[in-house]
């Protein structure tokens, strides 16, 4: 039944769980995160009305620098947002530990906090969004479906389309679901032990999807797919072994993370991922029979068949009856 779907496979056959995930991921950014920018902004504006720029972010530049010397606007919203994104200091601060109870300012700035964070949870980005210093089950779900803006999501709903579109017919609809789920969990797990003390809003599919494509090269192994290459104006495809792509994927983000780590891309995100989905797939071709596409050999037979064929009967229209027969007889066997 299952080689029947994935020979079939077409818009008679559609892939209907990947349609879903790309619909759903577009309903929860225009439906829930399209106003985020107004609710980010209503509570900046709050913050830097408010006396906490003083009182925190004087004591973040102790932190880090040592120094007490006055800070232009500039230069306290820069710091802000890095603070905002150190997670091991911002759990000090919410614990007491930078301005603590019996300082002359501690109630008034106490209270001000506490508004600042409940305005900061309004937006519906930074509550659900993954932030590695204080992770939760609902965001290491939850993250897989937001983005950060209309690109980011075109970008990932194309590559999940391409990926998807295959997978799903070839491991079926429950399997393929429970698989990109569970690569996209195993993408934030990587992130999180890998770099635990972030408050960085970690979102987007991109981290499940890497997960998509590292199954994709498992799964097809060494059999030669058409790859795309482009050199200035010139394009054309290379058939390479699919299996050849993960070393290459993965030396790439290496290379992003190494080079590039404050980009804002997560590419920690991106490797976990990769290796998560790589390994999902290795498990279920080795350990179970879920996995099935035997129907490649099929059609690989029966072009081979076919040329032979044809060649059989050109050596009988040239009266070479013996190479004929023997051609024949392979194909018999």
């Amino acid at each position: 039944q299952r080689q029947m779907c994935i020979r079939d496979s077409s818009w008679s056959n559609p892939p209907l769980v990947t349609l879903l995930l790309i619909l759903l991921n577009v309903l929860v950014y225009y439906g829930f995160q399209f106003h985020d920018d107004n609710q980010e902004r209503i509570a900046m504006d709050y913050y830097f009305s408010s006396s906490l720029p003083d009182l925190e972010i004087q004591r973040y530049q102790q932190h880090l620098y040592e120094s007490s010397s006055p800070l232009s606007d500039e230069n306290k919203q820069q710091l802000f947002w890095k603070m905002q994104t150190d997670g091991k200091y911002l759990q000090l601060l919410k614990k007491d530990q930078i301005i603590k109870p019996g300082e002359e300012h501690y109630a008034s700035w106490k209270k001000q906090r506490q508004e600042f964070d409940k305005l900061l949870n309004q937006v519906f980005s930074y509550r659900f969004s993954l932030k590695t210093s204080e992770p939760t089950v609902t965001t290491i779900f939850s993250h897989i479906f937001l983005h950060a803006d209309s690109s980011h999501l075109i970008g990932n709903m194309l590559f999940l389309f391409l990926f998807g579109f295959v997978l799903e017919i070839i491991l079926g609809r429950g399997l393929y679901i429970s698989t990109y789920l569970l690569a996209g969990v195993l993408s934030a797990l990587f992130d999180i032990a890998l770099n635990p003390g972030s408050a960085m809003w970690g979102l987007g599919a991109s981290g499940a999807i890497s997960g998509l494509a590292g199954m994709y090269t498992v799964i097809f192994g060494m059999r030669k797919i058409r790859f795309f290459y482009t050199l200035l104006f010139y394009f054309d495809y290379v058939k390479a072994p699919a299996l050849i792509m993960l070393p290459a994927w993965l030396g790439y983000e290496m290379y992003q993370q190494y080079m590039y780590p404050d980009s804002g891309i997560n590419n920690l995100a991106h490797i976990g991922g990769l290796l998560g989905g790589a390994l999902i797939a290795f498990i279920l071709k080795r350990y179970t029979d879920l996995i099935n596409i035997d129907y490649l050999d099929e059609e690989d037979k029966k072009t081979y068949f076919n040329e032979q064929l044809s060649l059989a009967m050109a050596k009988v229209g040239n009266l070479d009856f013996s190479a004929a027969k023997q051609i024949l007889k392979e194909l018999d066997e």
